[in-house]
């Protein structure tokens, strides 16, 4: 069973790189900048 203070940093983590916008990714979060590079982001 994790601990509050693990669950929290993966709750954090989680919200950063799914909801945060940042600028030097053209306001774009990690997760979506880390699909574009992998090439594993759906076909627009």
């Amino acid at each position: 069973m994790p601990s509050r203070g693990n669950q929290a940093l993966q709750e954090f983590r989680d919200l950063y790189n799914h909801q945060w916008l940042i600028e030097r990714h053209n306001h774009r979060p990690p997760a979506q900048v880390r699909q574009d590079l992998l090439g594993t982001g759906a076909a627009a």
